[in-house]
C-alpha cells in the first residue's frame, strides 16, 4: 500500500530500481498499487526481492527525524555511478554538513535534490580531470579541493603541482603530502 501523496513520487523512484524488469503497474479499486511481473519463477523472485527493496528504501529515505534523513548506500551508489562512495561521504563531511554512517545507511541533513546535485558536481569534475590523471587518489584529492572550493578542477591540479603538493613523473602523477593536508592548503591556501 502507497500512501496517495506518495504514490507519484514513489512510482518515480520505483522506475529507477525496476530498470531491467519485465513488469506493468496498475492501481486497484481501492487505490492500492499493484504490480505485475513477467518472466519465469527465477525472475519473479528476483523482481519481487527488487522490488521489495525499492519500497523499502523508499520509505528509509522519506523517513525524517530531527532534520535528519536516511539514504541507503546501495541508492547512493546507484545514483553515483562512477563516483565513490568514500567520496561523496568525504565531500559532505568536508562541506561541513552532518554525516554518520551506520552499516548500509548514511544518515545526513542532506535532503535529496542536495545529494544529488552534490554527485553530479563530483562526476563532472572527475570526468573533467580523468584525461589528465589517471591514479584514483590523485584525482580525488583534486576533486574534493575543487568542490570544497568552487574553484576549477584543472585549475586546482595546476595550482597543486605549482605549490609542489603533486608531482608529475613521466605522466604519473604523486601526492607530496598526506591527502588530507593537500586539500586543507589548496582550499585555504596555507
Amino acid at each position: 500500500m502507497i500512501d496517495e501523496e506518495d504514490r507519484e513520487d514513489f512510482l518515480e523512484f520505483f522506475e529507477r530500481a525496476a530498470s531491467g524488469l519485465d513488469y506493468s503497474y496498475r492501481l486497484d479499486e481501492k487505490g492500492k498499487l499493484v504490480i505485475d511481473i513477467f518472466g519465469d519463477k527465477s525472475s519473479q523472485r528476483f523482481a519481487e526481492r527488487k522490488i521489495r527493496n525499492a519500497y523499502r528504501n523508499f520509505y528509509i529515505m522519506k523517513d525524517r527525524k530531527m532534520g535528519l534523513r536516511r539514504y541507503p548506500v546501495e541508492v547512493i551508489a546507484e545514483l553515483a555511478a562512477g563516483v565513490s562512495i568514500g567520496l561523496v561521504e568525504k565531500s559532505i563531511k568536508l562541506k561541513g554538513r552532518k554525516l554518520e554512517r551506520r552499516k548500509d545507511v548514511l544518515i545526513t541533513d542532506l535532503e535529496p535534490d542536495e545529494i544529488t546535485d552534490m554527485i553530479n558536481e563530483l562526476r563532472y569534475s572527475l570526468d573533467e580531470i580523468r584525461p589528465f590523471v589517471k591514479q584514483k587518489m590523485v584525482r580525488e584529492v583534486l576533486v574534493l579541493a575543487s568542490f570544497i572550493s568552487g574553484v576549477n578542477v584543472v585549475d586546482m591540479m595546476e595550482k597543486a603541482i605549482d605549490l609542489g603538493l603533486i608531482e608529475e613523473v613521466n605522466g604519473i602523477y604523486y601526492l607530496r603530502k598526506n591527502p588530507d593536508e593537500i586539500i586543507r592548503m589548496l582550499v585555504g591556501g596555507d
